[in-house]
């Protein structure tokens, strides 16, 4: 049995590196977080109203899923991004997300929004 850390006054806004060198390389290995942060939610089973209780940190202004994407077709490339009620958008080009120091690609950034 784990005990929730809660911890007064921490706010939780991880830059896009962290989320990929060590919450996302940690959740892929199996490792424990010291603090429970970021909550693992198939997305699109709920609709967006929905989400900011599911979030580990519901109070925060941003939420964090680990969420593995879904895909339309057996063999394709091509996500699933239908939900219940409207599907997920993609609102903008797909943005590389670079180390801190510019020189390599660690991740790609899908913007994308919810339309009901």
């Amino acid at each position: 049995m784990s005990e929730e850390i809660e911890i007064v006054g921490m706010r939780f806004r991880p830059t896009e590196e962290e989320i990929i060198l060590y919450y996302l390389e940690r959740k892929m290995g199996g490792l424990d977080f010291p603090v429970h942060c970021i909550n693992e939610v198939d997305v699109l089973k709920y609709e967006p109203w929905d989400l900011p209780d599911l979030s580990a940190r519901p109070d925060n202004e941003m939420w964090y899923f680990f969420n593995a994407p879904t895909y339309k077709y057996a063999k394709s490339k091509r996500t699933n991004r239908a939900t219940r009620a409207g599907y997920w958008k993609v609102t903008g080009k797909d943005r590389p997300i670079w180390d801190d120091r510019g020189t390599k690609i660690m991740g790609v950034c899908f913007p994308s929004e919810l339309y009901v």
